[in-house]
């Protein structure tokens, strides 16, 4: 599942999605999440969904570039987070592949309103992406202290890193004097 919500960042993500789900015999499914507040009615809104699907029409371009089968939807939802959740469940994905702007304005959340929620709350393996530029990763640091999350991540990373010009580090951070 991938849920957009800036223009900049669909290319790579979906790039990603395919890389991830082309290993895996999996699907894309790109997802638009239109948040309304409490006091509107979603029949309101008619006019204002179908000018969402322009960045889903973006998806499905880049998407059309690989072999994958590819969904797209618009959600209507009080709480973003929430209709990303509610999807993922619903679809039975595997993966939330998300953009995250790298910083937060909110004071008491560590990585945005949105980010947190869904971290909190997710039933299934997260991705958060902070692109750096316009391009998919070729450099990735895996740190890791073993165990099924760090083999997880580290399908998930030779999935992305599978050409020739990408790398990837894995580290592991020991205290000095430990196993003496």
């Amino acid at each position: 599942l991938v849920p957009v919500a800036r223009p900049d960042s669909v290319p790579e993500l979906i790039e990603m999605a395919a890389k991830i789900a082309g290993d895996r015999d999996g699907e894309i499914i790109a997802m638009r999440v239109v948040a309304i507040p409490d006091q509107l009615s979603p029949a309101a809104l008619d006019g204002y969904i179908e000018s969402q699907r322009d960045i889903l029409e973006l998806a499905q371009e880049h998407a059309n570039r690989f072999d994958i089968p590819f969904t797209s939807l618009v959600m209507v939802g009080r709480r973003i987070a929430s209709s990303i959740l509610e999807t993922a469940r619903a679809r039975n994905c595997g993966l939330i592949l998300m953009g995250w702007k790298g910083y937060t304005n909110t004071a008491d959340k560590i990585l945005g309103e949105v980010s947190d929620a869904v971290v909190k709350n997710a039933r299934t393996d997260l991705m958060l992406v902070k692109l750096v530029g316009n391009k998919v990763p070729k450099k990735f640091l895996l740190p890791t202290a073993g165990g099924v999350h760090a083999l997880q991540a580290e399908n998930y990373t030779s999935s992305l890193a599978r050409t020739d010009d990408t790398s990837i580090t894995v580290a592991s951070v020991v205290l000095k004097g430990a196993g003496n």
